[in-house]
C-alpha cells in the first residue's frame, strides 16, 4: 500500500537483469525463497517480491547474497553460465518485458 502521493517505482531494466541472475544461480543452488530468505535474515515475502520481480534488490542485498554464497558480484554478474553477460541474449525479452509494462 502507498501513502497519499506515492506511486510505486517500476523495476528497471537492470533490476530486472540483476533478479534473472539471482533467480538463476538460486535455481543452480537448489535454494528456496524460504532459504534465501532464511540465510538473509529477512521475510520470505521480502525475497518473493525480489524475486518476482515486483521490487528491487538492494545493493546491500546483492552483496548479502554474494557473500553467503562465496562468489564476488562480479561472478554473479558477469561469468559463468548464470551470469548476467550469459544472459545478454535474453535481453530482448526482458526489453519486450518492460516496454510491455511500460505501455510501449
Amino acid at each position: 500500500m502507498y501513502g497519499m502521493g506515492s506511486k510505486k517505482i517500476e523495476v528497471s531494466r537492470f533490476g530486472l537483469r540483476v533478479s534473472r541472475a539471482i533467480r538463476a544461480e538460486m535455481g543452480a543452488r537448489r535454494i528456496s525463497n524460504r532459504q534465501l530468505a532464511k540465510q538473509m535474515g529477512r521475510a520470505e515475502h521480502y525475497v518473493r517480491e525480489r524475486v518476482n520481480d515486483n521490487n528491487e534488490w538492494s545493493l546491500s542485498d546483492i552483496e548479502l547474497i554474494c557473500n553467503l554464497w562465496g562468489i564476488t558480484i562480479d561472478k554473479l554478474f558477469n561469468t559463468g553460465t548464470y551470469g548476467l553477460a550469459a544472459l545478454q541474449n535474453d535481453d530482448r525479452d526482458i526489453e519486450a518485458e518492460y516496454d510491455a509494462d511500460q505501455g510501449a
